[in-house]
């Protein structure tokens, strides 16, 4: 499960550990493919904990899979997870970036999904950016 039910909720602590015990183990496997995604829910994990320094660490490991093996289904979420570390530390611009490459990445990838993922980031976060982008989607 990677996790999943302990980093929801009130026990982001336990959701930490669980997920870092998932990732050890996938990663003795050899496997790779859905790291990325592993790194997103812990990244999206410790943000919760206010942790930026170990959420961008997840990050900059997961952009760097992308890049080795184009996986850009992962691009937007890691971008609007980004989005989230540079808002925790309260820089607003760079936040701001990320958020709208997020948006970008979900709109070339056609995903209504992370789309909408990103514009709630956005109208949550930083509402004077948003501007209606899910309308020009078929």
């Amino acid at each position: 499960c990677m996790g999943g039910g302990g980093a929801r909720g009130e026990a982001p602590a336990r959701g930490r550990a669980e997920l870092g015990d998932g990732i050890r183990r996938y990663r003795a496997t050899g496997a790779v493919m859905d790291l990325p995604y592993f790194l997103a829910l812990l990244a999206n994990v410790v943000i919760r904990m206010d942790d930026t320094a170990a959420a961008s660490t997840a990050l900059d490991e997961a952009d760097a899979l992308v890049a080795e093996r184009p996986a850009y289904f992962y691009l937007p979420e890691l971008a609007r997870l980004r989005g989230l570390v540079h808002l925790v530390d309260g820089d607003l611009d760079a936040a701001r970036a990320h958020l709208l490459e997020s948006r970008q990445h979900a709109q070339r990838a056609g995903s209504l999904q992370l789309l909408a993922r990103a514009e709630a980031t956005l109208g949550d976060r930083l509402p004077d950016t948003v501007t209606g982008a899910t309308d020009a989607l078929p």
